[in-house]
C-alpha cells in the first residue's frame, strides 16, 4: 500500500524530502523504513531518522544505507546530499544577508592586537567596528568614519592594542567593502566585507585563557 509522504517536510533538506518520497512510493511505514536502513533498535532508529529529516543529514550510518532503503543507486544519494549541502549554504548566505547592517571598520597598522588581553577584555570588535547613522540628515559614511577615528584614538594617536589607524573600510554588504585612506580618499572595492576581528576570554579551572584572535 502506497504511503503518503509528510507534506510538512517541504522546508526540509532535499535529501529528507527524497527519502520520504521513496519511502512513501514503496509503501513502507516509518518503522519498516528504519529497519531497511539497518537499525535493529527501531525506536533508536526512528529518533535518528527523525533528526535526519529535521536537518541533521550528515549521519554516516544513514547515508551509507539510504540507497538500499530507498531502492536507488548510491550515486543518487550522493546527488541528493550535494543538493542538500548547496541548499543549506544558500540558506546560510541569505540569512547572513538579511541580518547584515552596513558598518565601518577602522584599519590599523596591526591586524593582531598587542597585548592581546586588551582586545579580549575590551572587545576587538568594539575597538575597530563603527556603527553608521542611516538617518536622512546624517553626514556621509566617509565623514562619519573620519570623525569616529578621531574619537577612538588615544592621546598617543593609536587604537588601543591595534596601533595607529591607516585607513578604514565601509562594509556595505557581506560581499562588498569600500576602502579609503585616512583622508577619505577612495582606494578600492573588494568582494568581501572586512571583519573587525574578535578575541575572547575563557575562565576555566586553570585560570583565564585568552582565545586566539580571528585574523583580519
Amino acid at each position: 500500500m502506497t504511503q503518503t509522504p509528510d507534506t510538512r517536510l517541504n522546508d526540509h533538506p532535499v535529501i529528507a524530502r527524497e527519502a520520504e518520497a521513496a519511502r512513501a512510493a514503496q509503501g513502507f511505514s516509518r518503522a519498516q523504513f528504519v529497519a531497511r536502513l539497518g537499525y535493529e533498535n527501531i525506536g533508536r532508529g526512528c529518533r535518528k531518522y527523525q533528526a535526519f529529516l529535521n536537518g541533521n543529514f550528515e549521519q554516516a550510518f544513514i547515508l551509507e544505507n539510504l540507497h538500499r532503503a530507498c531502492g536507488v543507486d548510491p550515486t543518487t544519494v550522493l546527488l541528493w546530499l550535494e543538493r542538500s549541502r548547496h541548499e543549506r549554504q544558500i540558506a546560510r548566505i541569505e540569512a547572513e544577508a538579511r541580518a547584515f547592517r552596513p558598518h565601518g571598520v577602522i584599519k590599523t597598522e596591526r591586524a593582531r592586537p598587542s597585548p592581546v588581553f586588551v582586545a579580549a577584555f575590551t572587545g576587538a570588535d568594539r575597538l575597530r567596528r563603527v556603527s553608521l547613522d542611516f538617518s536622512a540628515d546624517a553626514p556621509s559614511f566617509v565623514a562619519q568614519m573620519r570623525a569616529a577615528i578621531v574619537k577612538r584614538v588615544g592621546e598617543n594617536g593609536e587604537i588601543p592594542a591595534f596601533g595607529r589607524p591607516v585607513g578604514f573600510a565601509i562594509n556595505l554588504t557581506p560581499w562588498l567593502a569600500q576602502h579609503y585612506d585616512l583622508e577619505g580618499n577612495f582606494i578600492e572595492e573588494t568582494a568581501q566585507a572586512v571583519p573587525p576581528g574578535r578575541a575572547s576570554v575563557r575562565i576555566g579551572r586553570k585560570g583565564a585563557e585568552i582565545a586566539a584572535l580571528l585574523p583580519v
